[in-house]
């Protein structure tokens, strides 16, 4: 599973590749999207971006130093703040 990773935000690595993934990116006037944010909890068990690149996974799309990777299902346990963006 991916998720945005806003831990590196503002660095200059972040900023460079921010823009080709973002999760408000397909929104349209009308909708709405649910942002859920992972607790700090399980930082320790996210998969860095770095392992596509150690793993040689070239057909996967990972966006360096945005994106990171969680094996397994992500419990509602794990989740500490919801955020709903609606596009008026």
């Amino acid at each position: 599973m991916s998720f945005f990773d806003y831990r590196s935000y503002g660095t200059p690595h972040w900023e460079e590749h921010a823009y080709k993934c973002f999760p408000t990116q397909n929104l349209r006037k009308g909708e709405k999207v649910c942002l859920l944010f992972l607790d700090e909890k399980i930082y320790e068990d996210l998969i860095p971006w770095t392992a596509w690149k150690d793993e040689k996974a070239w057909c996967d799309r990972v966006v360096p130093w945005v994106e990171t990777g969680y094996k397994g299902k992500v419990s509602l346990d794990f989740i500490s703040e919801v955020l709903v963006i609606e596009y008026v």
